[in-house]
């Protein structure tokens, strides 16, 4: 299960921060709105392994949310 994660936080984080590159060359903001973006970059990086551990522990409603 861990290497699963490892990978899954490699690929899965390595896009997000592709996009996140992309945008902030494209728009053109600073590393100040990069840096109050982290939080909801880590966020969308977490939140399918979350759902998944809330719908695995009978919480399917918050996991729906």
């Amino acid at each position: 299960m861990s290497l699963f994660l490892l990978t899954f936080f490699l690929v899965y984080g390595s896009a997000h921060a592709y996009v996140f590159l992309r945008a902030k060359s494209a728009l053109g903001f600073g590393w100040g709105t990069g840096l109050l973006l982290l939080p909801v970059l880590a966020a969308l990086v977490c939140a399918p392994i979350v759902a998944w551990q809330l719908g695995h522990r009978g919480h399917e409603a918050a996991a729906r949310a």
